[in-house]
């Protein structure tokens, strides 16, 4: 499997730009400090490195003095954040078919995240746990996953419902009175596994509100995107240069660090997939071109920004190397071409 595949989609940190801000964090400093391009959190599907995810994490939470930081975040989620995923989840028949679907499509939001159901005839257990994470710095990683997942029961079960205890394989923080706030039940920590224990019979109920007709719908889009979930190397790479550009900063050595890898590392994963790094911004620079040089209000000195150059006449030099022609005249011709074919 190619490392860059143990990433986490950009969404998995949101909210944490106004949590930083509140604990009164500089989270642009702490994101430049593990890796992670600050632009990066504006596109929910931006690919990020698990393990730089992870530490951001722990050093906010240290930083900001707040041991509850991870599920601080996780009370901030709600089943809208899930997307598609949580329309089905709402639909669902029963608790137990809710459970089925979200250990299916799970790997859609978060292809990092290990979730196993465990059904008895009493009790029904949820263990999760993150791959690919360092296994001595998760701990906020860790409760703000089991959190989020708390958080998507409590929506889908009714406010009324708790679980019979939640589990943690880490040491208990120093005050526990946000945990009791917010999972009502229970908790054990230094446990076997980290994750949610429920009352079978809570699950075995029938949810209100459901529409097979539509979960079936729905699930035929989710399928779908699960055949295609797949990404290499360069697909990765592709989405985050299209982030990087208007930065300034989209050069191989940044996306390395941002996927916590080497220099050599990315060269080796695109050579084996015949492609090289200067092709793929090149790639994404043409189809910014074609999206942007016919429209009027954006000037070349703005097109050569977003495009990651460092001057209009940078830009200007790369655009007649490419197509033979100045970026004015083509935009010109463009006008003339599109005026003529108009009916009278």
């Amino acid at each position: 499997m190619s490392v860059l595949t143990h990433t986490i989609r950009s969404a998995s940190l949101h909210g944490y730009i106004n949590l930083a801000q509140l604990l009164g964090l500089n989270p642009a400093q702490l994101l430049a400090d593990v890796g992670i391009e600050r632009s990066s959190l504006d596109f929910g599907d931006t690919p990020i490195s698990v393990t730089s995810a992870c530490e951001l994490l722990e050093r906010s939470a240290l930083m900001s003095g707040v041991e509850t930081f991870g599920l601080q975040m996780a009370a901030r989620r709600r089943l809208s954040n899930f997307g598609l995923l949580g329309l089905v989840l709402r639909e669902e028949p029963t608790g137990l078919a809710m459970l089925e679907s979200l250990c299916r499509y799970l790997t859609l939001t978060n292809n990092t995240l290990s979730t196993e159901i465990e059904q008895r005839p009493d009790y029904l257990t949820i263990r999760e746990d993150l791959l690919f994470a360092p296994s001595h710095n998760k701990t906020q990683s860790i409760e703000l996953t089991v959190g989020v997942m708390a958080r998507l029961l409590f929506d889908i079960m009714g406010d009324r419902w708790a679980p019979h205890s939640v589990c943690f394989q880490h040491a208990a923080p120093r005050q526990l009175d946000f945990h009791r706030q917010f999972f009502k039940s229970p908790l054990k920590f230094n446990a076997p596994f980290n994750g949610i224990v429920c009352k079978t019979i809570d699950f075995e109920r029938q949810l209100p509100n459901t529409d097979s007709s539509s979960v079936q719908l729905l699930r035929k889009s989710l399928d779908q995107a699960l055949i295609s979930q797949q990404k290499t190397a360069t697909e990765l790479i592709l989405a985050l240069i299209t982030v990087l550009l208007p930065t300034g900063r989209c050069r191989l050595a940044h996306i390395a660090k941002h996927f916590g890898v080497t220099q050599r590392t990315i060269h080796r994963q695109l050579t084996s997939e015949n492609v090289q790094f200067s092709q793929l911004v090149n790639q994404v620079r043409k189809q910014v071109v074609a999206r942007h040089l016919n429209n009027t209000i954006c000037n070349l000195t703005e097109l050569s920004e977003l495009l990651g150059f460092a001057s209009a006449s940078v830009f200007s030099h790369w655009f007649q190397v490419e197509y033979g022609t100045s970026a004015t005249q083509w935009r010109k011709q463009s006008h003339s071409l599109a005026s003529h074919s108009k009916p009278a």
